[in-house]
């Protein structure tokens, strides 16, 4: 196969010419003073910026947004003060950099590592409370299939004595108070003491 004819190869004739010199008249950019990060992030992205040799923005914008999306809707801002409006704040951010040379992502990861561990802990704690709401649930839904069926029995019976009547009056009191089931019918029933 001939591959003389492709462009770029050196039999084709085809000569680079010198690349140009790229100019700008963009003024530099002020380095971030320490005096505008967050107290609590000081020394951590002091820290951070020092271990990476970068600039303390890459980290400083990453934190801040990853801060204020954890924050979220929790936090919000009436700017009238006799008027119900209220502004829930987006924070947006971006890192530019030259590519490769100022380790942008290295420094960004950093503070993402922050969200990330408390997204998995936030999580697992999830699921302990999700597992243990159902085990409740199950022990609920087998109380009360239990007092109901004592309940029908009792019921059913031709005579019920006082004593019995009593019981079954301050078991289903003590579920309906201490369970508080869907619909709360605790206010319609009286305490056993008044039967």
């Amino acid at each position: 196969m001939d591959f003389s004819g492709l462009a770029g190869s050196c039999s084709s004739g085809f000569q680079w010419e010198k690349p140009g010199t790229i100019e700008t008249d963009t003024p530099p950019v002020q380095a971030l003073s320490p005096d505008l990060i967050p107290e609590p992030f000081r020394a951590w992205l002091a820290d951070v910026s020092h271990r990476m040799q970068t600039p303390g923005d890459f980290a400083a914008v990453s934190s801040i947004v990853i801060v204020g999306s954890l924050i979220g809707a929790g936090c919000s801002i009436k700017p009238k003060r006799l008027d119900d409006w209220e502004v829930i704040s987006n924070l947006w951010g971006a890192c530019i950099g030259r590519p490769t040379v100022v380790l942008k992502t290295p420094s960004m990861k950093e503070p993402m590592q922050l969200m990330e561990r408390l997204q998995a802990e936030y999580g697992e704690q999830f699921e302990r409370d999700k597992k243990g709401f159902e085990f409740d649930n199950e022990v609920n839904q087998s109380v009360k299939k239990s007092l109901k069926a004592d309940l029908d029995k009792a019921t059913k019976k031709p005579v019920i004595d006082k004593t019995e009547l009593k019981f079954y009056g301050q078991v289903l009191w003590s579920w309906t108070k201490h369970l508080k089931p869907p619909g709360d019918y605790s206010k319609l029933m009286k305490p056993a003491s008044s039967l």
